[in-house]
């Protein structure tokens, strides 16, 4: 893809310079910023400053900046598909974890509290075992629907891997990260395992937040992580029936 940018790019010098125009060094300039566009939204940029500083003139150019265009766009297709979970459509293990180094310098430079909230699914193998991995499939996805529903706009939602999804939360404090938390695992509980189903859907979660505490991204995650199993302990020990002390045996007093 790196060669067929380059092509194009040669292309359009070739163009420049087989063009009866004279273009000074700022039109000049306008031509290279549209050849180094990185992303798509910035060569559409640069290509609107190209076309308002040569007019007319930029009709020659139309060709190549078209063929610029559809190869950054093959390219946008590729980086989406890098980052994103094929089966919930929600950010995989990788674009979070870029997502969380990014947020952490950002948080560390403003001072700003940064929150991971981690959800887990109970029984998960339950769900595949008894209903098949179809009907755990599309658990995945309402479970996925809920957590981008509950975030709010600059939020991050991401699926791990198997039955584990995290969300990241900037400007998010310990009471925010855990209130959001809780409104998503809310929402999971009317999600049935199956139409039908008796079976509802149920999530652990875990919270970790940076603010005043020196956190690595490794850190970050882990404690969410410690917090996790300890609400899915408690979670197990509450819904474990309680066993009744055996009866001490009867004695005749005769």
């Amino acid at each position: 893809m790196m060669r067929s940018r380059q092509s194009s790019g040669q292309r359009l010098r070739a163009s420049v310079a087989s063009a009866e125009l004279r273009l000074d060094a700022s039109d000049l300039e306008a031509l290279l910023q549209v050849m180094q566009a990185r992303s798509l939204e910035e060569l559409e940029r640069q290509c609107a400053r190209l076309r308002a500083r040569l007019g007319d003139a930029a009709e020659a150019f139309e060709p190549h900046l078209q063929a610029l265009r559809e190869q950054a766009e093959e390219l946008e297709r590729a980086r989406h598909l890098a980052a994103t979970d094929p089966l919930t459509g929600l950010a995989n293990r990788r674009a979070f974890g870029e997502a969380v180094r990014r947020e952490m310098a950002r948080s560390e430079r403003s001072g700003r509290p940064l929150a991971v909230v981690m959800l887990d699914i109970d029984d998960f193998k339950a769900i595949n075992d008894e209903l098949g991995h179809g009907t755990g499939d599309e658990v995945l996805r309402a479970v996925a629907r809920c957590a981008r529903h509950g975030i709010r706009q600059g939020d991050i939602v991401a699926r791990l891997g198997g039955d584990e999804f995290a969300l990241l939360l900037p400007d998010a404090d310990i009471d925010r990260a855990q209130a959001i938390g809780e409104r998503i695992r809310a929402e999971i509980a009317g999600v049935r395992a199956e139409s039908g189903s008796s079976r509802t859907v149920g999530v652990s979660i875990g919270t970790s937040v940076t603010r005043g505490r020196q956190l690595s991204v490794h850190g970050l995650l882990a404690d969410a992580d410690r917090d996790l199993y300890r609400d899915k302990a408690e979670r197990k020990a509450a819904a474990s029936p309680a066993v009744a002390p055996e009866a001490e045996p009867q004695h005749s007093a005769a």
